[in-house]
């Protein structure tokens, strides 16, 4: 699988689930934590922070499982070191997702 974000604003932001191909099979669900208006990308803020919680939630399966990778820590780590540096529109695919992940059990 692969995320496909789009932000039209500051505001506006949907993530799609996508095949190899590029035929959208979903959206990612907006885990509201610390962003109730929803997800967003680009820097170090709440919307960011929901976002990477959302897309390691749906790279793990469910609400995730946090307790393999370090903890709840690493959402924060995520959103600094991938989420903030995201453009407007991007891709990631579920394995790279993983990968880095797994780098931070290494």
């Amino acid at each position: 699988m692969v995320y496909h974000g789009v932000k039209s604003s500051h505001t506006e932001a949907v993530i799609t689930v996508e095949t190899p191909d590029g035929e959208v099979v979903s959206l990612v669900r907006h885990i509201a934590v610390h962003s109730p208006g929803g997800m967003t990308w680009g820097y170090g803020g709440s919307g960011p922070l929901d976002c990477a919680r959302s897309l390691l939630a749906a790279a793990l399966g469910g609400d995730g499982e946090w307790g393999a990778y370090g903890g709840a820590g690493v959402i924060w780590d995520f959103r600094d070191e991938v989420v903030a540096r995201l453009g407007d529109e991007w891709r990631m695919s579920r394995s790279e997702i993983l990968a880095w992940l797994d780098r931070r059990r290494a």
